[in-house]
């Protein structure tokens, strides 16, 4: 697959015609990493997209405790050919509260968020596009978190009346 059949397959950018596709590839560089590898880690810099072209990678929160220590990582989301991760820096997250591990070999093709932000608003259709694609993917997490909160509450519940 090359970079621009990421982007095609990308759920972000559906939507988005051949040309203004093209456009987004030049910002894009392709990168490879074996399975076990740390893309990224909860609290650095954000500064990258990624769109996966191959392979698995999971998403880890860690979160710290009144006391200081921290949460062992807990993998909230896993992600998979087409999926884009890494995408809240475009709406100027400045840090990462994720990490993320490649659960397999993994091609990804990177995009330099900055150049990213700057393209978006020099053509504004495209940004409407590709905003709207994230307004759509955080309302799916927003579903999915509602979901397993409900699901982990109403477990819980029936557990105790089972006692």
């Amino acid at each position: 697959m090359t970079l621009m059949d990421y982007l095609e397959s990308s759920y972000l950018f559906l939507g988005v015609n051949c040309d203004d596709l093209k456009i987004i590839r030049s910002l894009c560089y392709s990168h490879s990493v074996k399975k076990g590898t740390e893309i990224f880690e909860h609290g650095e810099k954000a500064e990258f997209l990624y769109v996966l072209g191959k392979g698995r990678v999971a998403l880890n929160m860690t979160l710290e405790r009144p006391d200081g220590s921290t949460t062992p990582p807990t993998t909230v989301s896993s992600v998979g050919p087409g999926d884009a991760f890494g995408w809240p820096v475009i709406g100027g997250f400045h840090i990462l509260n994720l990490s993320a591990r490649a659960m397999e070999d993994c091609d990804l093709g990177i995009i330099n968020v900055q150049e990213l932000r700057r393209t978006l608003s020099q053509y504004p259709k495209l940004g409407y596009i590709v905003m709207g694609n994230i307004a759509s993917l955080l309302s799916r997490k927003l579903s999915d978190a509602r979901e397993a909160f409900v699901y982990e509450r109403s477990w819980l519940t029936y557990e105790k009346s089972d006692s």
